[in-house]
């Protein structure tokens, strides 16, 4: 339960913090501030309380998957890591963190972003379904399930600001590529893998 109520107070910050509001209100006291990179500072800070909270608790194990639920996992982190730097491949990493401020306002629709509009956000989802391939104990399901929520209302958040951002332009764009499933599974993970 605590591990509950940390992962979803943690989302909860991780999302009042990304808000418009409070963006602005922060900027309207302290203007030379970098946000983006404070915002990248708080978010791996509060990520420790609840490694610490996740770590401490003993976890109620539902199966032995063995050999293969490791493998599952590996192949997990594997196709994160994938995910991950692909997107970092069409996204400056320096921007996205905040330690460069010249944000580009272009929007991105090529490479990882033809398939699915939120790669990174699939990348953790994968991980947990690996984590509990090759543990599934009580912990790992509350993580997923806390995630999976946070995902689903955060890329619903998140696309708000872009279509504010980028309009018609951002529409069309989530007309035609799928959230975090591809259409075609063949071809993505053609594009993932090779």
């Amino acid at each position: 339960m605590r591990l509950a109520i940390a992962l979803a107070s943690y989302y909860f910050i991780h999302s009042l913090l990304a808000s418009e509001l409070i963006k602005r209100s922060i900027h309207q006291r302290f203007k030379q501030l970098n946000y983006r990179l404070m915002y990248s500072c708080i978010s791996v800070l509060l990520l420790v309380p609840v490694g610490y909270i996740y770590l401490s608790a003993p976890p109620v194990m539902y199966a032995d998957t063995g050999i293969i639920g490791r493998f599952v996992l590996l192949t997990a982190v594997i196709l994160a890591y994938r995910l991950v730097t692909l997107s970092f491949r069409k996204i400056r990493f320096d921007e996205f963190v905040g330690l460069s401020s010249t944000q580009s306002r272009h929007l991105v629709t090529s490479g990882i972003y033809q398939h699915i509009r939120h790669p990174l956000y699939l990348a953790a989802i994968v991980v947990l379904i690996g984590l509990i391939a090759a543990i599934p104990s009580d912990r790992n399901v509350i993580a997923f399930i806390i995630t999976a929520g946070y995902v689903a209302i955060g890329s619903h958040l998140e696309e708000k600001r872009l279509i504010r951002t980028y309009g018609e332009r951002y529409i069309a764009y989530k007309v035609n590529t799928p959230m975090l499933l591809p259409r075609n599974l063949k071809v993505f993970f053609k594009y993932v893998v090779g």
